[in-house]
């Protein structure tokens, strides 16, 4: 879906375009342009607003289907408090979508560190990206460096015993890739 607000171009600022699903979840958000890839049919409001008291637009509304992009069967786990449990060392078969994030939880055993990694997926889809999360705060502990091969650990001393996130995204909000998450307890 993409929306394409035509007004003044010295006006952009005013204008605010949103894509919203219907329970009034903000979806996307732009100026005078705005796009949503939907994985689903639903439908979707859009909702043009500017600051002026009065500035006159016209809108034109893009409507193209796509590669269709399928879920993982571990959704919805697009936020730290929907994670997926993670117990034990292995691997997770999962997918990335436009405008998707995965996250996954994971708490190491006592003595032992956390290392994490993607593979089996093909950069030329689309970078990913991981990162490991504090489960309480959702704040960054540290993000895989490397595009091509992502992969980020924490040692026994900061991973025993603490339940972290796992947060796997692509590089960009347009990223649509699948890929193998490997867990391991070194």
């Amino acid at each position: 879906l993409g929306v394409n607000v035509d007004a003044d171009p010295f006006s952009e600022n005013a204008f605010s375009a949103v894509v919203k699903d219907s329970t009034g979840r903000t979806l996307s958000a732009g100026k005078l342009l705005v796009s949503y890839v939907a994985s689903a049919p639903a439908t979707y409001f859009v909702a043009i607003s500017s600051t002026d008291p009065y500035q006159p637009y016209d809108v034109t509304f893009l409507l193209s289907r796509g590669t269709p992009c399928d879920d993982d069967s571990y959704e919805p786990n697009d936020t730290s408090a929907q994670a997926t449990p993670v117990n034990a060392a292995g691997t997770v078969d999962g997918s990335i979508c436009p405008q998707d994030r995965d996250h996954f939880s994971a708490t190491a055993p006592a003595g032992k560190g956390l290392t994490v990694s993607l593979t089996n997926y093909d950069s030329g889809h689309g970078l990913l990206r991981l990162c490991l999360l504090d489960s309480g705060s959702g704040a960054e502990w540290r993000c895989s460096e490397d595009a091509a091969a992502p992969s980020v650990s924490a040692s026994a001393a900061e991973a025993a015993g603490v339940k972290l996130v796992l947060r796997v995204s692509g590089s960009t909000e347009r990223v649509a890739n699948s890929y193998t998450l490997k867990v391991e307890f070194p």
